[in-house]
Parts: C-alpha cells; sequence; structure tokens
C-alpha cells in the first residue's frame, strides 16, 4: 500500500589514501673516528593514491656532524626533507653525508608523513646506526741512562707511553725486547703491570692526553752492543705507527 519506503540508501565518503614508506642505509656501519659517512634514505608511495605535502624527519644523533645533502626532489634544512607530492609508484631518495667526531653507537631515525590517510604505518619509520670505532694515537719512547758501560754496570732504561687521542685507549700491550746481554735486575710502573717472564708491560686504559712509565734497571753481563726496543700496542684504531716503536743503544 505504500511503495515510498521499500528502498533506502546510505552513502560513505572514503577519503584518498595511500602508503608512504621510507627506508635508510648506511655505507659503513663501523666507521673510524673522523670518517665521513653516507647514508641513503629512499621514500616510496605505495598507493593506492597520489601523496601530498610528503614531509621526512630526520633525528641525527649528536656525534655525526652534518656536511652535504642531496635530494632527488624537494628540499633539506635543518633535520626535514620536504619532498612535496608523490604519485603511486614513485620513489625519491636522498644522500646524506656526515662525518663522525664521537665514539660508540649512534642511531639515525627518519619517519615520514603525509596529508592523505595513510593505511600502513608499520613502515613510516626506519634507523640504521653505526659503531664508531675508537681512535687512539699511542707513541712510545725509550732512553737509556748510559752509552758507554763496563760488564756489571747497571743500566736504567726508561720507557714512556703517551696516548695522544682522540680516544681512550684500552688494553694497552708494550713489549720489552731485551738484549741476552742484559739481565733484568728490578722495574718501577706508574701505571699498570709489568711481567717479568713475558716481559709485557699491560695498562688497562690510558686517557686523552695521559701517559705512562716504566723504568727497568738491567746489568749488563757481556759486552758489545746492546739493542733494546719496545712495541706498543692497543684495542683502539692507531692512525700513525710511526711512533709506536722505539729502542736505545
Amino acid at each position: 500500500s505504500n511503495l515510498t519506503n521499500n528502498q533506502d540508501n546510505e552513502s560513505v565518503d572514503v577519503p584518498l589514501s595511500d602508503d608512504v614508506e621510507v627506508k635508510i642505509r648506511v655505507n659503513n656501519t663501523e666507521p673510524l673516528f673522523g670518517e665521513v659517512v653516507k647514508w641513503t634514505v629512499i621514500v616510496r608511495n605505495n598507493g593506492p593514491d597520489g601523496a601530498t605535502n610528503v614531509v621526512l624527519n630526520e633525528i641525527l644523533p649528536e656525534g655525526l656532524v652534518f656536511v652535504d645533502c642531496n635530494p632527488t626532489k624537494g628540499t633539506y634544512s635543518d633535520g626535514q626533507w620536504n619532498i612535496g607530492s608523490l604519485k603511486v609508484g614513485e620513489e625519491q631518495r636522498m644522500d646524506l653525508t656526515t662525518i663522525s667526531n664521537s665514539v660508540g653507537r649512534m642511531e639515525n631515525n627518519v619517519d615520514v608523513d603525509c596529508d592523505e590517510y595513510d593505511w600502513n604505518m608499520s613502515n613510516n619509520r626506519d634507523n640504521a646506526a653505526v659503531n664508531v670505532k675508537p681512535v687512539a694515537d699511542l707513541s712510545v719512547t725509550k732512553i737509556a741512562s748510559k752509552y758507554r758501560y763496563s760488564v756489571g754496570d747497571v743500566i736504567e732504561y726508561e720507557i714512556e707511553v703517551v696516548n695522544n687521542g682522540p680516544s681512550t685507549a684500552r688494553n694497552i700491550k708494550v713489549s720489552e725486547l731485551m738484549d741476552d746481554s742484559l739481565k733484568l735486575k728490578s722495574f718501577k710502573v706508574t701505571m699498570g703491570r709489568f711481567d717479568l717472564k713475558s716481559l709485557t708491560w699491560t695498562i688497562d686504559s690510558l686517557n686523552y692526553g695521559e701517559s705512562a712509565r716504566l723504568i727497568i734497571k738491567a746489568i749488563a753481563i757481556s759486552s758489545g752492543i746492546l739493542n733494546n726496543s719496545v712495541v706498543v700496542t692497543s684495542d683502539a684504531f692507531d692512525p700513525n705507527l710511526d711512533n709506536n716503536n722505539d729502542f736505545a743503544v
């Protein structure tokens, strides 16, 4: 009797949506102190609609100094990459150059957003980390108390190790290579331990600018030219090996 209510309808307004994705990669996960570190950031729109006002934010950690940035689209300033719009399937890349001026683990975090509804937020963030190795330029010097001696004389050798930095050096080992014509009488260290059997001086750590000394007294048991040398090593990367050994005649 009443056909006016035999049908009805309701509408929905589905907004534009897309899936913007970010990935970050680094060229070297274990750079040295002061070494150039290059990052690559890729932003892609997986659709189904075009993305507008796409912005990437980057949190560059302390210990990494910004040098240069070359985005394939948009502009980069103060940790923000304004890409603009991205078509479905379009991706853009940013190459970022930094220099490490600290040691330890540092993480570079990035996240991307746009004006449209993003139905997949699981890929809107990414990070990559570097572990900067410590660098310590260790130097060692050795001085003999006398250059002319008689058999039975006591000769004193002073060995000094200095950490020229910039990082703390750990697990330092100084190898004492004593001539067979010398017999060890006594020793004294300002830091660390000296092993009589291996003639190895071990120092747990030396801070930047810190030094330590080992004084050895030895008896000359035969005549001739006595060559007495030392070599220093540590767990830190040493950029200058020219000063890692010395000798006294």
